[in-house]
């Protein structure tokens, strides 16, 4: 995938990237793209093309992630943690929540030097999450009843097409724990948290909160904490005057037969915003998502 470089601020040969994650954090097969015209969602395939291209650009002295995302499927999510903390590996990374920065996005975040919010944004929702429908009744009612033929007791544990029994939820929420192990060591080896207890509670705190458990770094706006960004980039790369680095965000070049098709798609697309419940239940299995 080629990319086209937009400068936002700035006219300096080093270069600043900014990366806005808007919405449920997904993989490709679902639909997301980060640099999707009219998308509501994150594409993790997406992103990890974007972070080796900034990886590999050798004027790329910083990343300035802006987050307003409610998390999203567990792998989908880690793939951004991934991500983000080889560029860390070579280069700063700011992350701000501008909004909704929860589970899934908070792992992402997880990924940059130093995590900044808005005064008013709420960060948290450290957890994992799995659901599905029971439709058992509701099919009962109309004659339809399904029949299933199964090699184990546990191959369809989680069908829709009746209720769970005990075995099959302590098997579930076995899983569902082993994920929530894996989120909880990610903060723990990234962060210094004050309270574990109420940090993984799965609640969301507003920043003052956040900042005191140590969940964030700062708070402020969105100009405050580019203006943190420099400074840091000051001390990480003294020789580098602050007029030499430009903001740079990454647009997908678009022929013009796929212009034409993003046309026509924005105009059937009758559902553009895809909530997190219609994600989940075409989805299943454990999501880093925050629902509200």
């Amino acid at each position: 995938m080629q990319f086209a470089e937009q400068i936002i601020d700035g006219n300096g040969r080093y270069k600043i990237y900014v990366i806005d994650l808007l919405g449920p954090i997904v993989d490709e097969a679902s639909g997301g793209n980060i640099m999707r015209r009219g998308s509501a969602q994150i594409s993790a395939r997406y992103f990890e093309i974007i972070a080796q291209r900034i990886r590999n650009d050798q004027n790329a002295r910083g990343v300035f992630l802006r987050i307003n995302s409610p998390g999203g499927m567990a792998t989908a999510s880690e793939a951004l943690y991934t991500e983000l903390n080889l560029i860390r590996q070579k280069i700063p990374i700011f992350a701000y929540a501008d909004g909704i920065c929860a589970s899934g996005s908070y792992m992402a975040a997880l990924g940059a030097n130093k995590i900044f919010a808005q005064p008013s944004a709420w960060i948290g929702s450290i957890g994992v999450i799995m659901q599905k429908f029971d439709l058992s009744e509701g099919l009962a009612k109309i004659g339809i009843k399904a029949e299933t033929i199964k090699s184990a007791p546990l191959k369809d544990a989680f069908s829709q097409f009746r209720s769970m029994d005990e075995a099959e939820r302590e098997y579930l929420q076995g899983l569902l724990d082993h994920t929530f192990e894996r989120f909880k060591s990610l903060v723990r080896a990234n962060r210094e948290i004050a309270s574990e207890g109420e940090a993984f509670s799965a609640k969301v705190f507003h920043a003052q909160e956040a900042k005191a458990l140590g969940l964030i770094d700062g708070i402020g706006t969105i100009y405050q904490t580019k203006a943190a960004f420099l400074r840091y980039l000051k001390e990480r790369y003294p020789n580098i005057p602050l007029d030499r680095y430009s903001w740079v965000k990454l647009l997908p070049k678009q022929s013009r037969f796929s212009n034409l098709l993003g046309a026509l798609e924005m105009k059937t697309n009758l559902f553009p915003e895809i909530n997190a419940v219609s994600l989940m239940l075409a989805n299943p299995g454990p999501w880093y998502i925050w629902m509200p």
